[in-house]
């Protein structure tokens, strides 16, 4: 199977860069969330279905054709016309060589499997190669735990076969699970109006109303519908990639690097020292740039001096970049620190709620307050990062920008005081209970300072959205 991984790649010939691919389905049952992938799933078969039609492959062997297709061209069917898939042979011939397109037919016989070499019944799927289910199975559950693409091909070596859903259909329930997960993920990475919550063990599908941002009314994490992370806001989705790049590089010794001077190819991205000399860069992966603006060299006309930006520029961008990374860092550190406590509030309201006492905690209220604090710190951190990115060669801009920023800082505070207290109270839940009417007592205090959560939350969600708006303007 190994040497089969090495050529995975291969079948992905076709480049649509990063276009922004809307929602093949226009509208899921007309539902804002979905409840699980098993509702999408039916979705997904019966888009299937009508893709059939379109692609005159509506012969019922041919739904495995269909869906590998789909598959392949990210779920789009604009991939599918700029191919030429309607008017060019030679790419059906070329789809048929890597497998995409096959004369599935599935044939049981008895026999040994050359795997596994057990003496059982074996399955091919019409490339004449035998395998047990079992070794099917193990395939399949290893490939999509490694987050392999549903388009899983033969078990035998250099053959392009994708496995297809009939046999799928007839592994256990697990690998089954694997890939109906995998092909739902397939689905939602190349649909800009859908996504898979990815708060813990939440499987919601949730649906984009208005913004780009989505928030699951499970477990009330809130995160970006086009590219697929938490919410950015109010960077766009390549600016907060970028600086995750960026600032995942920042180690101690890339830090170290920088302040000794140093520049990044633009075509590998290593970092490149300069001891003495001019500023034409050759780096070791053959590209060549300028050491000051760090820009491809061809344009450069002399050696000393570069057109485009001068030396004290370049010093103090760096040193802007390391301020706002410290900033990051710092915002980084708090929004962990808060994960932390609220995990453990979270699990002391659980131990809480099995006293013998009918009154009862509601924990989806605290649930909501602490993910609206991390939502309002994760909008500072990404704020900070705004101003790097747009306001900080504006000094007009800088005062309003600042003065908005701190009075968003200090109403984050009340929510960040209400959790302390919570916080407090719980760990000091115990003390001085003597009978079942200081329990009562206790717990009624508790629930009703946690009633008040729902309310603070629909304002937190208010007054982010005032703030994205006006440091926006």
């Amino acid at each position: 199977m190994d040497q089969n991984e090495e050529n995975d790649d291969q079948i992905y010939e076709y480049d649509y860069g990063d276009e922004e691919i809307d929602s093949p389905l226009p509208a899921i049952n007309g539902q804002k969330q979905i409840k699980n992938y098993d509702e999408l799933m039916r979705d997904i078969v019966k888009y299937i279905q009508i893709q059939q039609e379109k692609l005159c492959l509506d012969d019922d062997k041919q739904i495995d054709n269909c869906l590998n297709l789909m598959i392949y061209y990210k779920w789009s069917n604009d991939n599918l016309l700029r191919s030429g898939f309607f008017d060019k042979d030679q790419v059906k011939i070329d789809l048929q060589g890597q497998g995409v397109i096959n004369e599935y037919k599935i044939i049981q016989q008895l026999g040994e499997c050359e795997l596994c070499l057990e003496n059982v019944n074996l399955y091919q799927i019409g490339c004449q190669h035998y395998f047990c289910l079992d070794c099917y199975q193990q395939y399949v559950i290893i490939s999509l735990k490694n987050n392999a693409v549903p388009l899983m091909r033969c078990l035998k070596y250099r053959c392009n076969f994708k496995l297809p859903y009939q046999l799928i259909w007839l592994l256990n329930h697990d690998a089954k699970k694997y890939y109906q997960i995998s092909l739902c993920k397939s689905f939602l990475q190349n649909n800009i109006k859908q996504a898979c919550c990815l708060g813990g063990e939440c499987d919601l599908i949730l649906t984009r109303q208005e913004s780009n941002q989505i928030d699951c009314q499970n477990c009330f994490t809130s995160m970006c519908v086009i590219c697929k992370q938490y919410a950015h806001q109010p960077l766009n989705c390549d600016l907060a990639k970028k600086w995750q790049l960026k600032a995942s590089n920042s180690d101690e010794q890339s830090n170290s690097l920088i302040k000794l001077k140093f520049q990044t190819c633009y075509n590998c991205k290593e970092a490149v020292e300069r001891s003495q000399g001019c500023n034409h860069m050759k780096c070791r992966c053959g590209a060549h740039f300028c050491y000051i603006c760090g820009e491809i060299w061809q344009g450069h006309e002399n050696f000393y001096k570069c057109s485009k930006q001068t030396e004290s520029e370049f010093k103090q961008q760096t040193e802007e970049y390391f301020n706002y990374f410290a900033i990051y860092e710092s915002n980084q550190t708090l929004i962990l620190k808060q994960i932390k406590t609220n995990k453990q509030i979270i699990k002391m309201i659980h131990e809480i709620n099995k006293q013998p006492c009918n009154i009862k905690i509601q924990i989806n209220n605290v649930k909501q307050l602490t993910e609206l604090i991390i939502l309002q710190q994760e909008t500072v951190k990404y704020a900070s990062l705004y101003e790097y990115y747009f306001i900080i060669d504006i000094p007009e801009k800088i005062e309003t920008f600042n003065n908005h920023f701190k009075q968003y800082q200090q109403s984050i505070k009340q929510f960040t005081d209400l959790l302390d207290t919570l916080d407090q109270l719980l760990e000091n839940f115990h003390i001085g209970i003597k009978q079942q009417d200081d329990l009562v007592e206790k717990l009624c205090n508790i629930c009703k300072f946690v009633d008040q959560f729902p309310n603070l939350y629909s304002k937190g969600l208010q007054r982010r959205k005032e703030f994205l708006a006006l440091i926006s303007q």
